[in-house]
C-alpha cells in the first residue's frame, strides 16, 4: 500500500471519528437541555404547591402580584353599599334622667302591691257544692243503666231514699271527677252494679276504688249487686269483692233489692 492510500485511509478515519464525536456532543447537549427543562418544571410545580414567595431558585424575582393595600382597596370597591345608619332623634339629658327614675319607681310599686289586690274570677255556681248528703251512691257501667241503675234509683226514691245517680246530679259544665268525689264522700252506702262491662270501664273502676276506700275506713258500706255475671267471674276480676254479701239480679228483682236497701237504711236511722 502506498503512502497516498494510507493517507486517505487515515483521513477517512479521522473524518468519521469527528462526525461521531459531533453527533455525540449534540446528543449530550440536547439531553442536558431536557434535564434542565424537567428540573425547572419540577421546581415550578413545587413552588406553586407550597406557595413559595421571594426569589425563585434561578435567582430571578417572582412575578409581582397585588399588594395588601391593593387587595383591600379592591374589596372596598366591590363590596355592596352598606345601609345608611338609622336616624334617631338625639336624646336629651332630661329624658334619660326621667327614664332612669321611672324604672325603680315601677319596680318598687310592684314589690309593694299586696296579693289581695290581684283580681281573679270567682268559681262558677256549678262548681260550688251545697251541704247535701245522700243515702246511696250508685256506681254502674253505662250498659247497665236501663236494666239496673235507673230502675233501682227510681224504686229507692219512691221509698224516700236519697240517691246519688249521675244523671240525677250532674249538670252541664260540672266537673265529673269533682262531683263523683263529693258524692262518694257524702253517701252512707255505695251500691255497685258489678257486671262484665263494669270491670272494663275506667270511671266505674274509679268509683269502685273510692267506695272500697270509704268502706275500709268505716265511713261507708259497700252493697254489691251482681248483674249477668257469675261468682267465678267476679273472683277473677276482684277477689276481695267475692266475700261481700251481694244480691243477684238473676235471683232477685229490682223491687226486692230496693226494698231490702231501704229497710237497711231505715234500720240505722239515716232516713
Amino acid at each position: 500500500m502506498n503512502v497516498g492510500t494510507w493517507a486517505l485511509a487515515v483521513l477517512m478515519v479521522i473524518t468519521g471519528g469527528y462526525a461521531v464525536t459531533r453527533h455525540a456532543i449534540a446528543a449530550v447537549t440536547a439531553l442536558e437541555k431536557d434535564v434542565i427543562a424537567a428540573i425547572n418544571s419540577l421546581r415550578n410545580i413545587k413552588d406553586a404547591a407550597r406557595g413559595t414567595a421571594g426569589t425563585e431558585p434561578t435567582g430571578r424575582p417572582p412575578a409581582a402580584g397585588p399588594t395588601v393595600g391593593q387587595v383591600a382597596a379592591q374589596e372596598l370597591n366591590t363590596a355592596p353599599p352598606a345601609d345608611p345608619p338609622e336616624e334617631r332623634p338625639p336624646a336629651t339629658g332630661a329624658r334619660d334622667v326621667s327614664l332612669r327614675a321611672e324604672v325603680p319607681a315601677q319596680a318598687s310599686a310592684a314589690a309593694s302591691k299586696p296579693l289581695a289586690g290581684i283580681q281573679h274570677e270567682p268559681p262558677s255556681a256549678s262548681t260550688v257544692e251545697d251541704d247535701h248528703a245522700w243515702d246511696v251512691f250508685i256506681s254502674y257501667a253505662s250498659e247497665d243503666k236501663e236494666a239496673v241503675a235507673r230502675p233501682l234509683a227510681e224504686a229507692l226514691r219512691s221509698r224516700g231514699v236519697e240517691v246519688w245517680l249521675d244523671e240525677l246530679v250532674l249538670r252541664i259544665g260540672d266537673s265529673l271527677r269533682r262531683k263523683i268525689d263529693y258524692g262518694l264522700a257524702r253517701s252512707t252506702f255505695g251500691v255497685v252494679v258489678l257486671s262484665k262491662p263494669f270491670f272494663a270501664k275506667g270511671w266505674a273502676q274509679y268509683e269502685l276504688d273510692g267506695i272500697v276506700t270509704q268502706s275500709v275506713a268505716g265511713s261507708q258500706r259497700l252493697l254489691p249487686i251482681w248483674h249477668e255475671i257469675s261468682k267465678e267471674e267476679v273472683a277473677r276480676k276482684s277477689p276481695s269483692l267475692v266475700d261481700k254479701i251481694a244480691r243477684d239480679t238473676s235471683t232477685h228483682s229490682i223491687e226486692e233489692i230496693a226494698e231490702e236497701i231501704a229497710a237497711l237504711i231505715d234500720s240505722i236511722g239515716t232516713g
